[in-house]
């Protein structure tokens, strides 16, 4: 079923191309069968005369790229070719990438909304509670493991924590894992959150932490630093691009169970400490992640494809 849908998509796509004779086609992918996909609209798009705009999402496309064979990453390096202009979420990634040209390449991360994430106040935990927030897939390359090896020496330091587990993937295991080693007590795996429970649940803590091996640019990190969340994460990936060791955010080592415990502890002890980084990194997600900057940004990616007398379709 989902090929047939898929080949209906792309004879739609052609008559619509022709008809609409849009300024511009702005095409998004990723790795595996998503790139075989986006290739077809590509090469649609550029036999009509189009230009084209490709969207390159999750960082975990150059790890594809480098990991592939030859024929694939001539076909990649085909599609690059083909586009006008190549959208990336951050400089590291773009750094990563050294078969594009700097020339074709436009930074633009994911924005935030800040404004969803600042409503009203922030929500005041009860006083005797200092809650740790973990929020992503629940697997080991997020280092959800390493977060609970570092649970009893944070509790020893701090007896009032608690930490909260919110994601997907493995949660029977993690749940299990926690009873085995008598954690339970001091930490919940909530599942996965969203909405008004997501907001709800960040404002409601007092760090988050992401100590994964491999990232991309993730969201989280952008959401908990709107809402005024200090972060504690490892730099891998686009994260960098994000957070300023010891000025937005705290960075340890992947893998450093003993650096975690003292990093989380450490916030948790110093009320100031946590004021600074989430006022800091508040300031920063407002001047360079948020909706309006964002848009100015696409918007300006785009201004070149349109004169005066565009109807500015895309």
């Amino acid at each position: 079923m989902d090929l047939v849908f898929q080949l209906r998509q792309v004879l739609f796509f052609l008559p619509w191309l022709l008809v609409t004779a849009p300024a511009v086609v702005s095409i998004h992918t990723a790795a595996h069968r998503c790139f075989y996909r986006s290739l077809v609209y590509v090469f649609i798009a550029r036999l009509c005369r189009r230009p084209v705009v490709l969207h390159i999402h999750p960082v975990e496309f150059v790890d594809y790229y480098q990991g592939s064979g030859r024929i694939v990453r001539s076909l990649i390096g085909l599609i690059l070719k083909l586009s006008d202009q190549v959208v990336l979420l951050s400089e590291g990634i773009r750094e990563r990438f050294s078969v594009l040209r700097r020339d074709e390449v436009v930074v633009i991360p994911n924005p935030v909304d800040i404004a969803e994430f600042r409503r009203g106040p922030k929500a005041a935990p009860p006083c005797d509670k200092l809650l740790v927030l973990y929020m992503g897939w629940i697997v080991r390359e997020k280092g959800v493991y390493d977060l609970v090896e570092a649970i009893p020496g944070v509790v020893a330091a701090v007896p009032a924590v608690r930490f909260v587990f919110a994601g997907n993937k493995e949660i029977k295991r993690l749940r299990s894992l926690l009873a085995v080693r008598k954690l339970d007590g001091v930490a919940t795996v909530a599942g996965w959150v969203s909405g008004a429970a997501k907001i709800d649940l960040i404002a409601a803590s007092h760090v988050l932490v992401l100590p994964s091996y491999s990232e991309g640019v993730p969201n989280v990190l952008l959401e908990a630093m709107a809402s005024g969340l200090p972060v504690i994460a490892t730099p891998v990936g686009g994260v960098p691009s994000i957070v300023e060791h010891g000025a937005t955010g705290i960075f340890v080592t992947p893998g450093d169970v003993s650096g975690l415990v003292s990093a989380i502890v450490d916030v948790l002890r110093d009320p100031p400490l946590r004021a600074r980084l989430a006022e800091a990194a508040l300031a920063n997600v407002t001047a360079y992640y948020s909706l309006e900057h964002i848009s100015g940004l696409l918007e300006a990616s785009y201004a070149r494809y349109f004169d005066g007398a565009s109807s500015g379709r895309i």
